[in-house]
């Protein structure tokens, strides 16, 4: 949200929604712009104006937890492993 309030070219908010869905939803109507997550464009209405914001946009990280019971399967353990061989972001290391 910083970063947001950084940029003087964002209009001021006049409507806050929770759900990404509402959001495109009220752009495909013409009822403004928003800045959204890439994947909450997916199977997105034709039509909508879509512009990525520059070489160094915004990220998120996700991680994975899980309890004992799951971790000892072969389908988590395959999924740990796949995830683990991903390349870290620069500045993060493995926990």
């Amino acid at each position: 949200m910083r970063r947001w309030r950084r940029q003087d070219w964002i209009p001021p908010a006049t409507v806050d929604v929770e759900d990404d869905t509402v959001a495109v939803s009220l752009v495909s109507q013409g009822l403004g712009m928003a800045i959204m997550p890439r994947t909450a464009l997916l199977g997105a209405p034709a039509g909508l104006a879509v512009t990525d914001l520059g070489p160094h946009p915004p990220s998120r990280f996700a991680g994975y937890v899980t309890t004992p019971e799951p971790a000892g399967t072969a389908a988590v353990r395959a999924l740990i492993r796949e995830l683990r061989e991903l390349p870290l972001p620069d500045g993060l290391t493995a926990a």
